[in-house]
C-alpha cells in the first residue's frame, strides 16, 4: 500500500483545494505505480496531509512525498513515474485554479522506492 505524504503552505493550498487534491493524489499515484500483474487502485493509496510546524525548517510550499515497495517493474524507470507525477499534478493544480506559487523552485514530488513488507494487524489468531 503506497504512501503519500503532503506538505503544504496553508496560504497557497487551502482546506478547500486540498480534499480535491488528495483525491486526485490517489489516481495519479495509483495509475504511475502500478506494473504488470500489480495494478493498484485509488483506494489501496494513504495520503496524510501535514503543514510545517514551529521546528520544521527549509520546507517548501508543496512537498509530495511517495513511499511504495520497490519492484523490478517500478525500479527500471522511477524517474518517468516520478515526472508523470509532477507532471499530472502540476496539470490538475492550475487547471483548479490554484496558486502557481505551490510550483515554486523548492517544491517536489519524492518518489521514495525501498523494499518492504506489509502485513495488516488482525483482530483475532
Amino acid at each position: 500500500m503506497p504512501r503519500v505524504e503532503v506538505t503544504r503552505n496553508r496560504l497557497l493550498l487551502n482546506d478547500r483545494e486540498i480534499g480535491p487534491l488528495t483525491r486526485y493524489l490517489c489516481g495519479t499515484v495509483a495509475e504511475c505505480l502500478s506494473c504488470e500483474g500489480g495494478e493498484l487502485a485509488t483506494d489501496e493509496i494513504e495520503v496524510r496531509v501535514r503543514e510545517p510546524g514551529p521546528f520544521d525548517r527549509n520546507y517548501s510550499n508543496l512537498q509530495i512525498e511517495i513511499f511504495a515497495d520497490a519492484c523490478p517493474e517500478r525500479e527500471a524507470n522511477r524517474q518517468e513515474r516520478s515526472d508523470q507525477i509532477e507532471s499530472d499534478l502540476r496539470k490538475f493544480c492550475l487547471e483548479g485554479g490554484m496558486s502557481p506559487m505551490l510550483f515554486d523552485d523548492s517544491s517536489f514530488v519524492w518518489l521514495c522506492l525501498f523494499p518492504a513488507g506489509f502485513t495488516k494487524l488482525k483482530s483475532h489468531a
